[in-house]
């Protein structure tokens, strides 16, 4: 008896790893930068169960680069090489976070 509660838990922890892919953290798909002005915006990987059924990402990621050139973000950064960056945006966002709960 004391196996195979051990060995329930054991499968509930290894699914619960697989399958527990943190939704906090969003993950970049394409990014733009304006030439002139160095600002960068960033499109997103939708969250699954977020999305209304017959969502086409790539229709999305098509219309959403079209409206981005036109307001001037032309180059295109790999998200690899956007890292540090939003990193550096993730670190300021916390602190933000902390200032306005420390607020309350």
């Amino acid at each position: 008896m004391r196996m195979v509660r051990f060995l329930s838990f054991t499968v509930a922890c290894c699914v619960a790893m697989m399958g527990c892919g943190s939704p906090g953290v969003p993950t970049p798909i394409k990014v733009l930068e304006n030439p002139s002005s160095g600002e960068r915006v960033r499109f997103f990987k939708e969250i699954g169960y977020k999305v209304p059924n017959g969502y086409d990402e790539k229709l999305h990621l098509a219309e959403w680069t079209t409206a981005q050139e036109t307001a001037g973000f032309t180059k295109e950064i790999t998200p690899e090489d956007d890292r540090e960056a939003l990193g550096a945006l993730h670190a300021k966002n916390r602190e933000f976070a902390r200032k306005q709960q420390a607020a309350q």
